[in-house]
């Protein structure tokens, strides 16, 4: 947790307290806000549909009995094996 915590702390702390604070924020006008928005909008949308096709997935291959279970559950871990900078 602390690895995770302490960087975002760090940046907080200087985007605030730092003696460049308005400089730091004289950039954002409404299109900034707009894309930042926009960004965590997406990044949401996401993560509550990768947890719901996902928690889907768990469900059935493991609490049912299916016909080609072994063979799905290795399609479904492709993915984590994909390099991310192939694409």
């Amino acid at each position: 947790v602390i690895l995770i915590l302490l960087p975002f702390v760090y940046v907080v702390v200087v985007a605030f307290f730092s003696p460049d604070t308005a400089q730091n924020f004289s950039q954002l006008d409404a299109r900034t806000i707009s894309l930042l928005f926009k960004s965590v909008l997406l990044a949401a949308v996401v993560a509550f549909f990768a947890t719901l096709i996902g928690g889907a997935l768990a469900f059935f291959l493991y609490k049912t009995e299916m016909k080609f279970a072994a063979t799905l559950k290795i399609l479904v871990l492709i993915p984590l094996f994909v390099s991310p900078y192939v694409f």
